[in-house]
Order: C-alpha cells, then structure tokens, then sequence
C-alpha cells in the first residue's frame, strides 16, 4: 500500500510560511522606539522605553547620546543597535543610537 506524500508536503508547506517577520525589532536592531530621557549621575543617561517586556520596562544605555538631547524627561524617538562588548560591564543593555528626535520637552 502507498501513501500520499500530500499532508506531509501541505504541512511542511504550513511550517515554512508560518515562520515570517511579525514586524517586531530584533534585540539588535531597534527601529522608531519612543523613550523617555533620565539623568543618572553626573554623566551618565539613560533611556527608558514606553514598550514593556514581560512585564518589565526596557531600559537602554546610550553610548552615544547627543549633548543637545543630555536632558531628564526629554520624549524622544530612537534607533539604533545594541552592542555586546564581552569586556564592559553594564547594568542595561548599550545601545549605539543611530537616529535620535526630540518628541517633547
């Protein structure tokens, strides 16, 4: 007896086109997040995303913020790449900012 390659070949058909981009960022590739500046310590900033990640607010350290946008609880727009450096510690992941707009004051 036979059988028909046709439900192995319709579900493998299934798993491929089930598997797509769902228009998410990547965690290296950070495309128009809204954020809000906060100043740490003397020199350090912060930015803190309005997107939750299970649970918890994303919080990202610019390695390469702006002096005109160096100030608490600007609104700002952003993009750019996380970087991993396996020598530096940080307490948030580093971002490399590669477009950066002032929403609000």
């Amino acid at each position: 007896m036979r059988r028909s390659k046709l439900p192995f070949v319709l579900v493998l058909f299934v798993l491929m086109t089930g598997c797509k981009d769902l228009g998410e960022p990547s965690t290296d590739d950070m495309v128009n997040y809204k954020g809000t500046i906060v100043h740490t310590s003397s020199e350090s900033y912060l930015i803190i995303t309005d997107i939750a990640f299970e649970n918890h607010m994303k919080i990202f350290f610019p390695l390469n913020l702006p002096d005109t946008f160096k100030r608490d609880g600007f609104r700002i727009r952003f993009s750019g790449n996380i970087e991993a450096d396996p020598n530096a510690y940080y307490s948030y992941p580093p971002i490399r900012l590669s477009r950066v707009e002032l929403i609000e004051r």
